[in-house]
């Protein structure tokens, strides 16, 4: 990487306009990239917001009736060859009426850089278990996606999906990505863009502005907070993105305080229930 780099910084400035112009142009992308890949996988992201033994809890309802509860809790893990992660495990159990389903995200970053190292996605529906697993690879900036489909009766996988895709190394999933937006610093005005893998096999990207801070009305008190607005660009053939808004608490911790999720039909709302390590609804 770095020879390559003196190469192009060579050619041009070694007095040779000409010779310089004729360097293909996407030998010049690629170098720029492999430079970009450098930087992310070698930044340390100052991240005094969530550490090993956090946990949140998340009560989600729609149109004001509870539909689900999340449930996440941060790691120390080792990856097998000894690779030393967070690991970010969550948890989601939907109660809608008569329908009880569960589901499990985890993920594992790297515990400088927060950039995701592997992801999966565990579903269970009726009469199918779903797992999606996804392995990334920042240095050659490449994901490997991979979807089983099990009969649970049988334990016999009946589907298999697998798919490779070019991935910066910036690239996140829903899960990392929420994380690292807590982790950073933020100034009102200022924006990030992030490019998403989750539990589809393409990429999605995502735009966070910071809408500055605002005193958010909770019970039994008022609480200042930083406000977010994500919005993420229109895949396969939706008409809009998606919008979400997200406060956080206006101090190092960044607790999430709210977060409201467009949908179709109206909007999900998720707010702090009975947590444990600081995260507390009082």
């Amino acid at each position: 990487m770095i020879p390559a780099l003196t190469i192009v910084l060579f050619l041009n400035f070694n007095g040779d306009p000409a010779r310089s112009e004729r360097f293909p142009e996407r030998m010049r992308a690629d170098i720029v990239e492999a430079v970009d890949r450098f930087q992310v996988l070698n930044r340390s992201v100052k991240n005094v917001s969530f550490a090993p033994g956090e946990e949140i809890n998340l009560e989600i309802s729609w149109g004001g009736l509870k539909i689900a509860e999340i449930k996440s809790s941060v790691t120390r893990k080792t990856l097998p060859g000894g690779t030393p992660v967070l690991g970010i495990d969550c948890t989601a159990e939907v109660q809608i009426l008569f329908l009880n389903k569960s589901e499990k995200w985890l993920t594992a970053v790297n515990p400088r850089s927060l950039c995701p190292l592997e992801f999966k996605r565990i579903r269970n529906d009726p009469g199918e278990k779903i797992i999606e697993k996804l392995q990334y690879d920042p240095v050659n900036a490449r994901a490997f996606f991979q979807r089983e489909i099990t009969d649970p009766g049988s334990g016999k996988i009946t589907q298999i999906r697998r798919k490779e895709l070019p991935a910066s190394a910036e690239t996140q999933n829903a899960l990392s990505a929420f994380y690292l937006i807590r982790a950073l610093s933020w100034e009102k005005g200022q924006s990030r863009t992030l490019p998403i893998i989750n539990d589809k096999d393409f990429i999605e990207v995502w735009h966070c502005e910071c809408r500055g801070r605002e005193k958010l009305d909770r019970q039994p008190k008022d609480e200042r907070a930083l406000k977010l607005q994500l919005v993420t660009e229109p895949v396969d053939k939706e008409k809009r993105g998606k919008r979400a808004l997200i406060w956080l608490s206006d101090d190092s911790a960044k607790r999430p305080l709210r977060v409201e999720v467009d949908c179709k039909i109206g909007t999900l709302v998720a707010v702090p229930a009975e947590a444990e390590n600081g995260f507390r609804t009082d």
